[in-house]
């Protein structure tokens, strides 16, 4: 693996997860699920080098199991039941339910496939990994950061003096530049503006004891 690990909590995902995976658990243990990653930008090229260390981080995530403290984050969440969060004790994503190479045609395939109620919550982790690589060995990563800490600087001083003035929450897990520069947005935003009320992000939700939504 040459980057560092890009996911460090199996809380780093969106809350819905949980949220969908729990009637899963609750309701349809015996189905299986078979799902594929689509890049929607025909401009963007993986490189056999990107594709190892993809599957390096998806191996890194499946030595990930949920601490306690995140277990008992997780129910303190009302609508989180007990019985979910003891089988989550049990749970931890296995290595097997996915597949990532380079097809035929030198496109990025991805395919998970597995018991639903585990094989759904890899979407977020796989979606955060390729995401970070890409970025990471396509770009300057200290350029883009720049860019991106000048417009979050832009953003921040117009929640402050009125140009803007709803709240809102940080759906940014998915199509995040690094799992470092989420920590930053999120922490900024709740620490700098009234405007921010929670993320989707239960990991950062939990760090910076903010709502997790959505």
């Amino acid at each position: 693996m040459k980057l560092e690990p890009i996911v460090i909590s199996l809380l780093d995902t969106d809350l819905y997860k949980f949220n969908m995976d729990q009637v899963i658990f609750h309701k349809h243990t015996d189905l299986c699920g078979q799902y594929f990653f689509k890049c929607r930008n025909k401009d963007v090229v993986f490189t056999p080098e990107m594709v190892e260390e993809i599957n390096a981080q998806i191996d890194h995530l499946c030595t990930l199991t949920f601490k306690k403290e995140e277990l008992d984050y997780l129910r303190s969440i009302r609508f989180i039941k007990k019985d979910y969060v003891e089988f989550l004790r049990l749970w931890h994503p296995i290595r097997d339910y996915v597949t990532a190479k380079l097809d035929a045609g030198g496109e990025l395939y991805i395919e998970v496939n597995g018991p639903l109620f585990s094989a759904m919550q890899f979407e977020i982790y796989l979606l955060e990994i390729v995401n970070e690589v890409y970025f990471r060995m396509k770009y300057d990563y200290e350029k883009l950061r720049k860019s991106a800490e000048e417009r979050l600087d832009a953003k921040i001083k117009g929640l402050n003096d009125g140009t803007y003035t709803f709240s809102f929450a940080e759906f940014g897990c998915r199509r995040r530049l690094s799992r470092e520069w989420e920590d930053v947005v999120v922490r900024r935003l709740v620490t700098e503006t009234k405007n921010c009320v929670g993320t989707s992000n239960v990991y950062l939700a939990m760090k910076y004891n903010v709502t997790p939504i959505g």
